[in-house]
Parts: C-alpha cells; structure tokens; sequence
C-alpha cells in the first residue's frame, strides 16, 4: 500500500503538468475490480462550517480522466468508494486531492495525493487552518455592472476561485494562505485590472495575505475595455493550418518601451482566428498598442510553411509598426491583414566547456532575431550539448541583428520557509547561462547593437549563420543580510545597467542569503535586491546597501572572472562610538542673516533628486504624490517656487501630470504628456504651498512612476525689482482646440498675456508650459515676443500624431502678447497648440543677484554644424556668460536643449562647467528620436556650461542643440 502524501499547491500543479503531458500512451489493463475507498476526516477552525468545503478527487483510469466532489458532512468526514486501483509514476501521482474553501469559508487550500491499490480503504485526514482575508470596492465604469465583474487573489498562474463583485463593488476574498499575492478584476467588458489599477501584472501591488488577518485595500477604478476585430488572410497560394488556439494568433503589445516588449511583459491580450480568419481581440485597456499576427500552413504541393510575424499594417518589425489606438468602451473594426510567406534564420550554437559541466541537463540559449532598434521580432532556442541547430522562423523579408544567450528564463520554486505543507507559496526566480551574450559575429555585449553585423533575410528562404562558440561570462557573489543581520533567503537578486546596454542578470539566494550571478559581460553593474517585492516589508535595495536608486554604486563584473562582491545588507552601519571632546567655549549666537537675493530672485542648486516613486511604488491613474521641498536639501523655508525637473516613466496607459501648491485646487492644466510605456521630461516651475509642499497629479487610466529634480528656487515675499518673479497658479492661456482651431504650417498664434488673469501689463517675460498635439506631419514650435522677428530656435519639437509638452520662458512684446509660429514639414498639415502660465517676471535691467533677464532666444550650440555628434559618455561645452546678450556676472541660464539623430536610447545631463556632473537627467530619448527640454543651468567659472551624453550602446552617438532664452544674475 502506498502512503498518500500531502503536498503543496504547487506539487498539485506539477502532477496535473506531468499527467497532461504524458497522457496515455495505450490502453490501460483492465482493472480488478473497482471496490477501492478513500475516505477521512477534514478538520477546519472553530466557527467555519465545514460542509462548505468542496473536496476533488482527481484520477485517470488509463482513458479518461474523473473528478468526483464530495462536501463532508456536518462532522467532517467525507469518502470515495467504488474506485479502481490508481497507481502513477513520480512526479505523477496515481491520484490527486484538493480541499478547497472556494472562497466561501476562511480555511486554506490542502492538497494530499498517493496510490491506490485493488480493494485498498485508504484513510485521508486533512487540517485545514484559517487563512487570510483581503477586501475593498472596485468602482465600475458606466455600461458594465458590477455582478458580471469577477475578482481573484493569486500569482502569476496560480488564481484563488473568481468570486462577483457586490452590487456596491465590494469584494472579499478569503482562504489566503500566508503569501506575497496579487489582486485582479475581469468581466467580458473590463480588461485585466491588477490592483491598483494597472494592466499588467507585472506592475501590480503585491501584498502580504497572513493567515488570521484581514488586509483591506483602497477603491480601485476599473476601465471600460475597448476591443479590436478584422480578418487575416493567407499568402497567396497557401492554405492555413489550425493549431491549439485557431488558424493565427493575434498580440496586442502595449506601444511601451523596448526592455518590456523584449521581456513579453508588454503581450496584454491574445485572441485566436477561425478557418474565415475573422478575429476579435479583447477587452483590453485604452490605449495604443503594437498588433502583430502570426500563423502557419501548406502550400498547393502540401510543403509546410510558416508565415512571416507581421505587424499593422503589413510591417516585418515592430519599431516600422503602425500603432493601433483604442479609447474605452470602442470596438475597432476593419484590422485586416494579408501575410507573407516567411523567411528563416539558422545557425549552430556552441556552448563553452563550464556552460556545459553547469548544465548536465541540457544547456539551452536562445537566438535573437532584432530589428535595427533593438526589437526582438523573433527566438530559436538551441541544445548546446549535440550541439543543435537553433532555427528562428517566420521572418519577413529585411535585415536583422542577432544576439545569442540575451534572454534568461524565467520560472518558479517552492518556499519551504513558509508553505508548511499547505497551499505552500511560488516564487519567481530567473536563472541563466555561464556565458557571455554575443552579438554575431563574435561581438561581445559590451559592443552594442549598433556594432552587429546585419543579417539579410529572403521570404521562403532559410539564412544560415557561421557557427557561434560561446564564451564564459563574468559571476558576481554575494550574500544579501535582513534588517537583523541574518541572511536573507529565497529572495531575487539582479544586475543590471541604469542606460539599458547590457542584458539585466538575475537569480536568486539560496537557504543562506547567497546569490551567484553569472553571464555578465566585462563593464560597471548596479545590483538590486527584492526587485520583485517577495521579501515582505522590504524595499529594493541596491549596491551600496541603499535604498535610493541615485546613491546605488556600480560593480565591475569582467569575462572569464569571479567577483565576491560581499553584502548587500539592510542592517543600518554600525555607529562608531564618538570620541568625547573638550567642552567648547561658548560663543555669542549670531543674528540669522536673511536669505540671500531679492524677493522673487532665483538661487541654482546642485540638481537634487526630491521624489522618485520607484522603489515605493508607481502614482495610480488619478493618484497624487506631495513631496517636502521648502526647509530641505538647501531650498529654504521662504522659498515660493522651485524649479524642477519632472520625468514620467514606466507608464500604463496614456496621460499626463500636474504639478501645483500643495493644498490649493488641481488646475486645469499639464505640465507632462505622455503615451502608454514613454518616458517623458519636461522642466516646471511649480508654486510652493503654505506647507512648503507641491503636489503632483497623474491623470490617466494607468498608473506611472515619477521623478522631480530640483534644479533651482525662487525667494518668497512680494516680487518688487526688476527681474525678479512672481509665480502664479498653472493658468491656461491658450487652447487651439477650443478657440481658432489648428495652427497650419508656417502660420502663428498670439495670445494675451500682459493685463489679464493676474499678469502686470509691463511684463517681461512669463514662464509657460507649451503643448503641441493632434499634428499630421512633423515640425516646431517657435516662442517669442510679438512684434519681433521669428529667431531662428525651437522650443516643441513633434512628430505626426504625437503630443509634446515643454517649457519655455519667452519675452513678452509691446502690445502684452506672445506669438506662436508653427514649422511643419508637410504642405497643408496643422497642428494644435496649447499654452499653461506659471508665472511672469517684472520689467526692467536686472541689476539685483538673483534677477532674471529676457533675450531673443538664441542658438548658442547645434553640433550638427560645428563638432559634429557626441559620443556615448562624451561631452559638449557652450560659452554662456558674456555672449548673446548674457552678461558676464550671469549665474545661469534658460537653455532649451533639443537632442536629434541618436542612434541608441539614453539622456543628457546639463551642468556647470568645471564641476562634477550631477546624477540627475534634462532630456530622456530612445533611438532616432527628436526630443526637446527647457533646462535651467548654472553657469561655470570659466562661463561655460557642459552637456553630458548617457547612451546605452558603446559607440552610439546623439546630436545636441541648445537655444538660451534668458539668464540669472549672481
């Protein structure tokens, strides 16, 4: 008789895997007889009614599988009779038991599982202790209600039993086990909303489910889902083959950033086509989306053929993809397509001699096929040890780059530190080769995808590559230590790079708080500790044991080399014991001396990182952030407005940000626009609240990550001298939308400004955040004084269809107006133009330290026509002070930097000359993008300011232009 075993959920879903998998392969033997029983006692809290409990017998008699239910009585019990024998082979059991509460009765899920032999009583006993409890309120949309929303706790595949929404949105889950879980909504109208309310799981709140206690969550708005429908058709002369799902499969791919498509972590939804290959796809989130389609058949003569991976609309890559953009509640009709038969890419992939001694199983690697922007558009996977031939099929006819061994895999392990033979927990690790990625031929990672050779691909035709010999890669070791000083177990550990240019590494600690990081290519990492949030209560922390991602220190890592890099500790440093000193003689306490500058006067700081949501967690669609800026970090107490930086990133869906006085009305304004996955910067000038705070609102369906950089301040009190400012509450001027309709291109716009909605009418300047939106072609935006000459500078740059915001500071002309000129590529395109003030500044010389002075916006650099393109990690000086109207005593200036024709993604660093570079960012950008910022900079001893190039591929390069508009007295 063999002994049934109590397992973990996770066993459970391993042997229904393996049964699947294996499946019968022959008709079983006929059976004895079938007077086999299991039967036994279900033991469950005080006051838990244990007849709500529902117990399945899973089994194979060798052709069909059964699932009988059983509730136990009044007294626990409960039994099976008239089975067969049931035997299995390891990890298969012969039979399966789960004890589930069904979300109706508090206990936690139990799993047993055994064999069963002819006649055999087997006696089942199971304690099911009380489990945890989550609740809150969904708020649903208009058109969708309430009971057709189901809500789930879980992780990643593993799902507590879908329970309906209250008629007032209410919910409670219970039967938790003590586990990290994540929260999810659904209906056939509302998209996958995780808590919350973002649409990836990725993105998620991930919270601590502890037996016996109640977690209770805050509202969450779910969004109306939008859907997507066409027909796909074969290439000419081909028919196609149904698989598991249907005839194609279509991906809607959230329009995001490169790392999160490359990770699958921007696949939202899938759906199927039938034999017409007609499809519906949805319900997914608003927003904009990459939509490919993939799918195999035959030709006329019966030979196989697998169709090229095609994008909307009939694009071979997805950087070349036409975004699909769908709002709430829309069904998008007409997403037709007609695909291609397609090309492949083969080769032999050779492991090095430890890849293959740490790998007795089989090491497997996979080959990437990018487009020239670093998309992976298609994998082949490879048995290193034959060694195999690793093919990546269903091209479309181009050129493409090829890395080996840039992916790592993914999967999940058992905690035993807190399963204790229940419904037991998973937890995500990642593992990868011994060996270097490459690039082909033989270009290590450090080269950067520009360096790879181009590899041309023919539909129907198979490229076959030059054999690839792998080589060892660099291992960073450690230990990660608990706040207590104890190592930290079964907790996620990562190297990676702040640009992008190598491959994030990760794996996880052992029962000893030890980690082994291995593939790593010769250059600088930052590890990171608990990115995934499973070590409860803990932040991220990062190499030089912080919290703060800006303080992280880099690690060297080289090919072929071990590094202990030691601990990673949460445990603050010990304290050295203070040497006594003599008692100091006392001293007259000196009258505190004022602040410095005028009323209204700008003092520059070092660029100081005050908010960054990162490790704490992303802004929710409709969130807000405050944050501490007067009294801290050199901005004094008195300060009225700072300066600042605002940077959007990691984005689920579109929107954009405000920034305004803590405590006073949101505006109706923006000061952010961003796209679903886009990092966005732009500079503000933002009033202070009566509690020396701001605040900073997203306004979107998704949540997003925020980062402020103060830059400079200006001085409270009543603004008297020339120069000096007065913020006022983010105002909107001017909106095309609503008023003389799209600027055409070469046209312009005036406003009023001087006289009206608090503004002197002697103003000199004011400081106004520009938006461009809904244009059809690409081009500029030009600011200036009315009744002056068009300069020859750009303060929006756009492209067709996007929405660009910045800053600018712009002169105002005689009659209290600003002209906006619009420069459009296209003959008969137009452009929307938007205008938010902030705040103005009062005539006259600027004579007083700190007062601000207006000039013609002036081009002072363009290396498009002078150096030429800046290198990754070069730099770029301009003279400031004394030329171009700057006086020679100026503090800093108003510089609008426009960075264009880059050839990998990165950000520029303004500063002054001669000092150290700040770990601050003025201008994000990805590849062959045109991106502009207002930045206000300090000038350097010598009057100069530099500008520092950060891009992620080793020699990439980006041109820089910078057009100053106004400067600061010392």
């Amino acid at each position: 008789m063999s002994i049934p075993r109590q397992r973990p959920l996770v066993f459970a879903i391993l042997a229904v895997m393996f049964a699947a998998l294996l499946g019968p392969i022959a008709a079983a033997p006929a059976r004895a007889s079938t007077t086999a029983s299991i039967s036994g006692t279900v033991t469950v809290p005080a006051g838990v009614d244990v007849t709500k409990v529902l117990v399945t017998l899973s089994y194979s008699d060798g052709t069909t599988w059964y699932s009988p239910t059983r509730n136990p009585a009044p007294n626990g019990t409960y039994s099976f009779t008239g089975l067969p024998a049931i035997t299995g082979n390891f990890p298969s059991p012969g039979y399966s038991l789960n004890f589930d509460g069904q979300n109706i009765v508090n206990v936690q899920k139990q799993y047993a599982s055994g064999n069963l032999a002819d006649g055999q009583a087997a006696i089942v006993n199971t304690t099911m202790p009380a489990g945890a409890i989550i609740q809150g309120r969904a708020i649903v949309p208009a058109g969708e209600v309430a009971s057709n929303v189901s809500v789930q706790a879980g992780r990643e595949f593993v799902w507590s039993t879908a329970t309906p929404l209250a008629a007032d949105g209410s919910y409670k889950i219970v039967g938790l086990s003590y586990a990290q879980v994540s929260v999810r909504f659904s209906s056939p109208k509302i998209p996958y909303t995780f808590y919350p309310g973002v649409p990836r799981y990725s993105s998620a709140q991930v919270l601590s489910a502890v037996p016996g206690q109640t977690s209770q969550l805050a509202d969450v708005s779910l969004p109306l889902g939008a859907f997507i429908s066409g027909t796909i058709s074969p290439p000419s002369g081909t028919t196609p083959s149904g698989g598991s799902g249907g005839y194609y499969q279509i991906t809607a791919n959230i329009a995001g950033s490169i790392a999160d498509f490359n990770s699958g972590a921007s696949a939202l939804r899938q759906a199927y086509a039938g034999p017409d290959g007609s499809y519906t796809l949805g319900p997914i989130w608003p927003g904009s989306y990459l939509l490919d389609t993939t799918g195999a058949g035959t030709t006329s003569s019966g030979a196989n053929v697998t169709f090229a991976r095609q994008w909307f609309n009939g694009a071979f890559t997805p950087s070349t993809a036409t975004p699909v953009i769908v709002a709430a509640g829309q069904t998008l009709t007409g997403m037709n397509e007609t695909l291609s038969v397609g090309g492949s890419i083969s080769g032999l992939i050779s492991a090095s001699t430890a890849a293959v001694a740490a790998s007795p199983g089989g090491a497997t690697s996979t080959l990437n096929v990018m487009d020239s922007q670093g998309y992976v558009v298609q994998r082949g996977f490879s048995d290193w040890r034959t060694p195999g031939s690793t093919t990546a099929s269903g091209l479309g006819a181009g050129n493409y780059r090829v890395a080996f061994n840039r992916d790592y895999i993914t999967y999940d392990f058992y905690r035993p530190d807190i399963s204790q033979g229940s419904s037991g927990d998973t937890q995500s690790s990642t593992s990868q080769s011994v060996d270097e990625a490459q690039f082909y031929q033989g270009l290590p990672e450090s080269s950067g995808l520009g360096a790879a050779t181009p590899v041309p691909v023919t539909a129907g035709q198979t490229t076959t590559l030059a054999k690839t010999q792998l080589i060892q890669g660099g291992v960073l070791t450690g230990q990660v230590m608990s706040p207590n000083g104890s190592p930290l177990p079964y907790v996620n550990v990562e190297a990676f790079t702040s640009d992008g240019s190598f491959i994030t590494r990760g794996g996880s600690t052992d029962s000893n708080g030890r980690f082994n990081l291995t593939g790593l290519t010769t250059g600088n990492y930052i590890l990171r500790a608990n990115q995934n949030g499973f070590a409860t209560g803990l932040p991220v922390l990062y190499s030089g044991n912080t919290t703060d991602p800006m303080k992280a220190t880099t690690v060297a890592a080289a090919v072929g080399a071990t590094k202990d890099v030691g601990t990673l500790s949460y445990a603050p440093a010990a304290t050295p014991t203070p040497t006594p000193t003599p008692t100091p003689t006392p001293t007259p306490t000196p009258t505190p001396t004022p602040t410095a500058g005028i009323p209204g006067g700008s003092t520059p700081i070092t660029p100081t990182r005050f908010v960054d949501t990162r490790p704490s967690g992303p802004v929710p669609g409709g969130g807000t952030v405050s944050v501490q800026v007067a009294g801290v970090h050199g901005v004094p107490a008195d300060a009225a407005a700072v300066v600042l930086n605002l940077t959007v990133t990691q984005t689920e869906a579109a929107g954009f940000l405000t920034a305004y006085a803590s405590g006073s009305e949101k505006p109706n304004t923006s000061n952010v626009n961003y796209g679903q996955g886009q990092t966005v910067p732009n500079l503000a000038v933002v009033p202070v609240g009566p509690d020396g705070k701001i605040t900073i609102a997203t306004t979107s369906f998704g949540s997003a990550q925020v980062i402020a950089d103060v830059s400079a301040y200006y001085r409270g009190g009543t603004p008297a001298a020339a120069g000096s400012f007065a913020p006022l509450a983010p105002t909107r001027f001017l909106d095309t939308r609503n008023t003389s309709g799209p600027v055409s291109s070469g046209g312009t716009v005036s406003f009023q400004v001087g006289g009206v909605k608090g503004i002197p009418a002697n103003a000199s300047a004011v400081v106004v955040n520009l938006t461009v939106t809904q244009p059809n072609s690409f081009g500029f935006l030009t600011a200036y004084a009315s009744g002056s000459t068009k300069p020859v500078s750009s303060n929006v740059n756009y492209a067709g269809g996007q929405t660009v915001p910045n800053l600018a500071v712009v002169p105002v002309g005689p009659d209290g107006t600003v002209t906006i000129a619009n420069t459009e590529s296209g003959a008969g395109s137009s452009a929307q133009v938007i205008a938010d003030v902030s705040g103005y500044f009062l005539p006259g010389t600027p004579a007083t330290s700190g007062a601000f002075g207006p000039v013609t916006p002036t081009r002072v650099l363009d290396t498009r026509t002078s150096s030429g393109p800046v290198p990754a990690g070069g730099t770029v000086s301009f003279q400031a002070a004394g030329a171009n109207g700057v006086p020679a005593n100026a503090a800093g200036v108003w510089v609008n930097l426009t960075v264009t024709e880059t050839t990998s993604f990165g950000f520029l660093t303004g500063y002054a000359s001669g000092t150290t570079k700040p770990g601050s960012s003025n201008v994000n950008y990805a590849t062959g993008q045109t991106v502009p910022n207002m930045a206000y900079l300090p000038i350097g001893a010598d009057g100069k300011v530099t500008i520092a190039n950060t891009e992620s591929a080793r020699g990439s390069t980006a041109q820089i232009i910078a057009d100053v508009s106004g400067y600061q007295l010392k």
